[in-house]
């Protein structure tokens, strides 16, 4: 994944928005291109489970300049009720996710995610 990913910004893509896992995934910044892994399931009415991180999902904003590189952006938190449908989370449950796993898989992207969901480049 990390490869493919990759392979895209390296062929012209500036902007990478995985989906697979049903779970929402790391950040990365390559390049100057985000790469956001997977953003999980953002509605399954009555069809997915939402037991755990299953039920925690986001709206991802992204900034770009003109030649496509990462500005800035915010993780705007959303969870799923038990038929599968988004609410926005109070409790910023996937930010919390977004944060732990980019900082566990690519400790040396200079992404910064805050506790309110902005995400920058660190300097």
């Amino acid at each position: 994944m990390v490869q493919f990913a990759r392979t895209v910004i390296d062929h012209g893509a500036d902007l990478v928005l995985g989906h697979g896992p049903h779970v929402p995934r790391a950040l990365e910044l390559y390049q100057n291109k985000l790469i956001a892994y997977s953003l999980g399931n953002f509605l399954g009415y009555r069809t997915l489970s939402t037991v755990g991180p299953l039920g925690v999902s986001l709206i991802l904003q992204t900034r770009l300049n003109t030649q496509g590189d990462f500005v800035s952006g915010r993780i705007i938190p959303v969870a799923l009720d038990p038929n599968g449908v988004p609410y926005l989370d109070d409790y910023f449950q996937s930010v919390v996710l977004l944060r732990s796993y980019t900082q566990r898989d690519f400790p040396h992207t200079p992404l910064e995610i805050d506790d309110m969901g902005y995400v920058w480049r660190k300097e």
